[in-house]
């Protein structure tokens, strides 16, 4: 039975391995190049012929490597003319295939210049400039690598045949050449050779100086905070760390027990404040109507006296009429008379006229009969006047002013406006005290009901535990997510208290590009402006972008919890902080650029 549970184990590691060749061979950025080259691993050599800047597949390889082993290896390009170029290294297995008796790496911590070398020797190689030469293998190595391979299993290798080493694991030697044509071929070589790492050198050199080569630098977060706008503690919890929410959803809630506290006192205080207010209002209601039944008191005494005054001038002046109606009654009789009396002695004089005329009479008795009709008229006249008068009296008798001899009487229309204003006070005083007994009886019902509110006021907290995020009340509140994201990190628990502003959980929304943070000296981040362009390497998938420079802030970086995680060794001498968008990158990019995951960046210098 273990045996069987062994090749099964081996079966899905064999399955796994198959994928992981697929998906690494699928994303290979670098140019691959296709002559052998000598790779050391672990003491053994082994012949390559399938190589790039960012890795090499090996076959017949042990089959104790396996996938994410990391080993210290040795690159031998051998050129003719016996010129020999090496480089140490790391590499880790990235895919190993049974099927396909391969397995592939890829390198570790190489510095760009060591890359740009590569690929340099690579391109010359293709078209030409550099001939290599086929490399040899210690013939110690190739019995250690020929007793591995003895070890594997049928799958894993061919049988060997009695004079045929392995394929791409032995080099025939080389044959021997003339020493003389073996000089020169060595001197064309060397200076082949001589000018290509020439080049390189001068290449590799210039991009040290123009450019910018950032390794401290990862694939960035997009994080978004949520922030409590309520002091409390956290009652209830609806989601947990690593959970995907939709925008809308529920993801804790807040509840403050001090603020219920305070508002069910605050009610309390407010009802009585509200009761204090109303039996002020009541009171000054009351005064009100006090004043008004003054006023309305005085108003009536007015009344009452101006009534009183217009009946004892309505006397007097009916009094006063009589009398001059008398007068005039009498003057009026006076005048009849006395025209009588005219008409009689103006006859006379007519009569006396004649007999003088006739010498009856003296001219005495004419004189005499002419001084009694004079002394008539006078008379009239005075009676007449005296008749005017006594009618122009009866006028102002009629119109309530009169003259007694002493002064004149008659108030009576100033009576009757006095009576009609104190009339008109009256009523509105009358009303008035009604509409303040009305407010009073109001107040008074008003203050009744908020005592008997104050009386039967729950001051109760309402229940913290409020299972359905959907109810409410206005001691807690739910927050909501506000945008699609994965719960990135939870700062409080059930039951921790929260104060306002405090950070409750961080999210990271669901991204729809991908940033690079990247940290930088002072002096270097002066080369950088924002729009220039960058190269991004991402050691790790072997994948390479292109970027453009979105931020830069020179103030201290971003060292924050959040981005805290990612910052590198050292980054405290790198305090200006960049910001660059990747370009043109798929869906698949974003799954397999992992926020995190470290990158470094080329950026020519702004002043080249």
């Amino acid at each position: 039975m273990p045996s069987k549970n062994k090749d099964q184990e081996i079966l899905n590691n064999q399955n796994l391995d198959d994928i992981q060749d697929n998906d690494v061979r699928e994303n290979r950025s670098d140019t691959r190049f296709y002559v052998p080259i000598i790779v050391t691993i672990n003491s053994t050599d082994y012949m390559v012929s399938d190589w790039s800047a960012g890795g090499f597949k090996l076959k017949h390889f042990d089959p104790n490597f396996q996938v994410s082993d990391c080993f210290p290896i040795h690159l031998s390009f051998n050129f003719k003319g016996g010129i020999k170029f090496s480089l140490d290294l790391q590499a880790e297995v990235v895919w190993r295939s049974s099927k396909m008796r391969a397995m592939g790496f890829r390198f570790l911590n190489m510095r760009a210049s060591e890359k740009e070398l590569i690929e340099k020797m690579g391109n010359d190689i293709q078209n030409g400039k550099l001939t290599p030469e086929e490399p040899t293998i210690n013939s110690e190595k190739v019995a250690t690598q020929q007793a591995i391979q003895q070890t594997q299993t049928p799958e894993e290798t061919q049988p060997p045949k009695e004079t045929q080493t392995p394929e791409e694991t032995l080099i025939p030697e080389k044959k021997s050449q003339p020493r003389g044509k073996r000089f020169w071929l060595t001197s064309i070589g060397l200076s082949v050779v001589g000018l290509a790492i020439l080049s390189a050198t001068g290449v590799a050199l210039y991009r040290a100086i123009a450019y910018l080569h950032i390794d401290s630098a990862a694939v960035a977060r997009s994080f978004k905070e949520v922030v409590s706008t309520h002091r409390g503690k956290i009652s209830q919890l609806y989601i947990s760390q690593g959970m995907e929410v939709t925008a809308g959803d529920p993801l804790l809630r807040v509840y403050d027990e001090q603020i219920a506290q305070f508002i069910a006192e605050d009610d309390a205080r407010n009802i009585q404040q509200r009761i204090r207010d109303k039996r002020q209002e009541l009171d000054r209601v009351q005064e009100k109507l006090e004043l008004t039944r003054s006023e309305l008191q005085k108003a009536q005494e007015n009344l009452r006296i101006a009534r009183s005054r217009q009946q004892r001038e309505i006397e007097s002046l009916e009094q006063a009429k009589q009398i001059n109606q008398k007068q005039l009654q009498q003057a009026q009789a006076q005048v009849q008379a006395l025209e009588t009396q005219y008409e009689t002695a103006q006859k006379n004089l007519e009569r006396v006229k004649f007999l003088e005329q006739e010498g009856a009479i003296t001219e005495q008795r004419r004189d005499n009969a002419k001084a009694r009709l004079a002394e008539i008229e006078g008379k009239l006249q005075q009676a007449k006047q005296e008749v005017e008068i006594k009618e122009n009296t009866l006028k102002s008798i009629e119109q309530g002013k009169f003259y007694t001899g002493e002064r004149f009487n008659g108030d009576l229309p100033q009576l009757e406006a006095e009576i009609e204003q104190a009339s008109e006070t009256i009523e509105q005083k009358s009303r008035d005290i009604n509409i303040y007994q009305r407010k009073i009886k109001q107040k008074q019902q008003e203050i009744q009901q908020l005592k008997q509110q104050y009386q039967n006021q729950n001051f109760q907290f309402p229940k913290p535990m409020l299972t359905d995020p959907s109810e409410e009340n206005i001691f807690s509140q739910v927050y909501e997510a506000p945008v699609d994201a994965t719960v990135s990190k939870l700062k409080k628990t059930v039951n921790q208290p929260v104060q306002m502003g405090e950070t409750l959980l961080i999210l990271e929304p669901k991204r729809d590009q991908v940033m690079v943070d990247a940290f930088l000296t002072q002096d270097q981040a002066t080369r950088v402006s924002v729009g220039r362009k960058a190269k991004v390497t991402v050691p790790d998938l072997d994948l390479t972008y292109q970027a453009t420079v979105t931020k830069i802030d020179r103030s201290g970086g971003l060292r924050d919890e959040i981005r805290g995680r990612y910052q590198f060794d050292g980054s405290t001498n790198r305090p200006a902080y960049v910001q660059l968008r990747l370009l043109d990158t798929t869906k698949e990019d974003q799954r397999l650029l992992t926020p995190g995951i470290p990158v470094e960046l080329t950026i020519k210098k702004t002043d080249f």
